[in-house]
């Protein structure tokens, strides 16, 4: 407890040391968008981003850490709004501006490594995230930040990627240390903090990728449990467990349950989130899946469809849960014998395929379910072309993948497509 004291401690005197020049700065930025202030300038969001970009690098190098804690909370914005170009320059920009003065902020500059790698696992581009995630978590340690929720999330940051890498036994060391940074947190506060339900809904994503199903479902579970006691279910915490549980359940081929837990977390998400929010993808993407996974097609059709109105705003056209999202709802045209409608989204999301980066998960099922598709179609060109594209892509890439070359090949096998 004293270690984390004076974590704590050292967090608080850093952050005063320049939140009230920062909050001026950003305030002073934002006044630019009020009503009235400065006619005939109608500004949106980007261009207040950009604008606080231009500003900090012109009336802020003097002081380096002020400077770069502006840029990180523009980079932390791009992510949000789903700009990842000007998330990337601006973070990448914030790490130069921050590098000469890292020793008078060194949780800031963690922070920002760990922020940039986020920006490039959101789009599986490994190669670009592990590297800049790895030092984020090495500049925590090199701080003496071990105990604390920030620590916790950096563990939960580096594991995640490695998880859905398929590196579990690397993985599993990072990730099951988050759960003890964050058990050991909340039993010593009794607060709850998104760490630890997060850690135990990332420990249960490992456990199930490994196979271990019932230990996977109690870590889920006691999530749920903790976020439930400790703020009820109208919290985003709550949602987001919930919302896990589902996805977990339909993998397990448990779609009844699959579908309880993705209605109850959408009755929640809905007054949490509010309508259109990017949180609520995930949540109508599970529920279509757990409706397809009954057989029950025309009632998929409407959250599928929802998740892509949302998801393509929020989450950008070529995001990989669109692949799975378009192939779900292609495949449920087709088996309603709607093959006409059902083509065009196969295709499209065929080509979003093609630009993910091998190793995400969402993507190379995606493939998988497009390639049986187009297959029962009775269109065995483009599904060879698209699995063998898949084979290909993968043994190119030369990293760990949670499905492989040989998987691909598989399923030539069983679709008859296999050259030898």
């Amino acid at each position: 407890q004293a270690a984390e004291a004076n974590q704590q401690r050292m967090r608080a005197e850093q952050e005063a040391l320049t939140a009230e020049t920062t909050a001026s700065f950003l305030a002073d930025l934002f006044q630019g968008a009020e009503p009235g202030f400065a006619l005939g300038d109608t500004l949106t969001a980007f261009d207040l981003l950009r604008r606080g970009v231009e500003r900090a690098e012109n009336e802020l190098a003097a002081t380096p850490v002020v400077h770069a804690r502006v840029l990180f909370a523009v980079g932390r914005a791009y992510r949000f709004l789903g700009d990842y170009a000007g998330a990337d320059s601006t973070l990448a920009r914030t790490l130069t501006v921050l590098e000469p003065a890292r020793a008078d902020a060194p949780l800031l500059y963690a922070d920002a490594l760990l922020l940039h790698g986020t920006v490039f696992s959101d789009r599986a581009n490994w190669a670009r995230a592990d590297p800049l995630l790895r030092r984020g978590v090495e500049a925590y340690v090199a701080s003496g930040d071990t105990v604390s929720v920030d620590f916790a999330d950096a563990l939960r940051q580096r594991g995640t990627s490695l998880t859905q890498q398929g590196a579990y036994d690397s993985a599993a060391v990072f990730v099951e240390r988050a759960v003890r940074v964050a058990r050991t947190l909340y039993a010593a506060s009794g607060e709850v903090h998104n760490s630890f339900p997060g850690a135990l809904n990332d420990y249960g994503f490992l456990l199930s990728e490994l196979g271990r199903l019932d230990e996977a479902e109690a870590a889920k579970r006691e999530a749920i449990g903790i976020v439930e006691e400790a703020v009820g279910e109208r919290h985003p915490d709550w949602v987001i467990s919930m919302s896990n549980l589902s996805r977990f359940l339909s993998q397990a081929g448990r779609f009844t349950e699959a579908e309880t837990a993705a209605r109850q977390a959408l009755a929640q998400g809905g007054e949490v989130y509010g309508e259109g929010h990017a949180g609520l993808t995930f949540i109508l993407l599970n529920l279509a899946e757990s409706l397809r996974g009954q057989a029950r097609y025309q009632e998929a059709e409407g959250p599928y469809r929802e998740m892509l109105d949302i998801g393509r705003i929020t989450l950008g056209e070529q995001h990989p849960v669109i692949t799975i999202a378009l192939a779900g709802l292609g495949e449920s045209l087709r088996q309603t014998d709607r093959a006409q409608e059902a083509v065009p989204l196969l295709r499209e999301a065929r080509a979003v395929t093609s630009t993910n980066i091998p190793g995400n998960a969402y993507g190379d099922r995606a493939r998988i379910e497009l390639a049986r598709s187009f297959a029962a179609l009775s269109n065995g060109a483009e599904a060879k072309a698209l699995l063998e594209d898949g084979i290909r892509r993968i043994d190119a890439y030369n990293r760990p993948t949670p499905i492989t070359s040989d998987d691909l090949r598989t399923v030539l096998r069983e679709l008859g497509l296999y050259d030898q």
